[in-house]
């Protein structure tokens, strides 16, 4: 757990009110027993300055105390220092308050017992250092219980997202199977073309490989890019407008999913795509080296859309999750033309 919050747990307001409240009670339960406590003045200023410097700060110093003990975890060395720091300031705000504040307010000049009043202090500091504990053990309790019940909350709210993105999926895919059983009838071409984007929307939506790790094999997304070309080739009637290479062992590479089936999309998506200008795209894997390389001729239409940013900065983001130093990503364009290269440097996989 990150410590974000501030140690002040409870509302500000609620310090305020439980401190006056006891301030009142000791002033007065001093004032039974010791005639200095009158209430004159200079007697309740007196003991003011002594209550706030003294007894409140040791209350919150102790409870900032365990709260840098718990969430910075210093040494043993570091934390008894700290202790010690605790302590030497607490008797020295006291002796402060009783060899200067309260002559100077209360006339108390009696000579102090220094070994007496330093003695009696210690047990007045183990008292309130008592109650810090007390309320930032409370309140950690307290935020333990809240946090608790909100990542119930946020577990259920997870559990119904997740329950509803497979509803959709699976109506999506019943109804794809739905017009390829009808298209089939009227054109199995179209029927081929509707049973890949099926494939693809299967493989988007319910990966298996993602049961035991959150890669998949290169070859899934070659397989996939060439549902994509087919579809594309088929919406333009064209069979010529993109040149497909790969060269290596697919099955031993594995990637974040649809990185390439994105890459090659976008280049359908934003090519100019015809038989003069065929879109490339070579894909290779060699001494634990992959690379993706794509090519095509840039769409100069008014009505060319032109927000393929998201796709990329996501690509960008994945790849810098699980590849870091281990990858080069560049786009570019030259010569009317875009280029995309990709190269991730992969250990040996076995």
């Amino acid at each position: 757990m990150s410590k974000k919050e501030p140690v002040l747990f409870l509302k500000t307001r609620l310090h305020y009110t439980f401190w006056i409240v006891f301030f009142i009670y000791n002033y007065i339960s001093n004032a039974v027993l010791d005639p200095r406590f009158n209430f004159s003045f200079g007697a309740v200023i007196s003991y003011l300055l002594f209550f706030l410097t003294v007894l409140v700060y040791n209350f919150y110093a102790t409870v900032y105390y365990l709260d840098l003990i718990k969430y910075k975890k210093p040494s043993i060395f570091k934390s008894i220092s700290l202790l010690i720091v605790l302590l030497v300031s607490s008797i020295g705000l006291a002796l402060l308050n009783r060899g200067f504040i309260q002559p100077l307010l209360i006339h108390n000049d009696n000579p102090i017992n220094y070994y007496k009043y330093i003695t009696f202090w210690l047990f007045q500091f183990i008292y309130y250092f008592s109650l810090g504990a007390a309320y930032f053990f409370v309140s950690e309790l307290m935020k333990e219980k809240i946090n608790s019940s909100n990542l119930e909350k946020e577990k259920i709210e997870v559990e119904a997202n997740l329950l509803r993105s497979q509803i959709n999926p699976h109506f999506l895919f019943n109804t794809l199977n739905m017009l390829y059983a009808k298209s089939i009838v009227y054109s199995e071409d179209l029927a081929d073309k509707i049973q890949k984007l099926s494939e693809i929307m299967r493989y988007a939506y319910l990966p298996k490989w993602l049961e035991n790790g959150s890669h998949a094999p290169a070859s899934e997304e070659i397989k996939h890019i060439l549902n994509v070309i087919s579809i594309h080739e088929f919406r333009l009637s064209n069979e010529n407008i993109f040149h497909f290479n790969t060269k290596g062992d697919m099955d031993q590479v594995f990637l974040p999913p649809l990185v390439l089936v994105t890459l090659a999309e976008n280049i359908l998506k934003h090519g100019h795509l015809s038989s003069d200008s065929p879109a490339t795209i070579d894909i290779s894997y060699e001494d634990g080296i992959f690379s993706f390389l794509g090519k095509n001729k840039i769409k100069t239409a008014k009505n060319h859309d032109e927000k393929s940013g998201i796709g990329i900065a996501n690509i960008s983001s994945r790849l810098n999750k699980y590849y870091k130093d281990s990858y080069e990503f560049h786009y570019s364009q030259a010569n009317g033309y875009f280029y995309t290269n990709l190269t991730i440097h992969l250990k040996k996989q076995i």
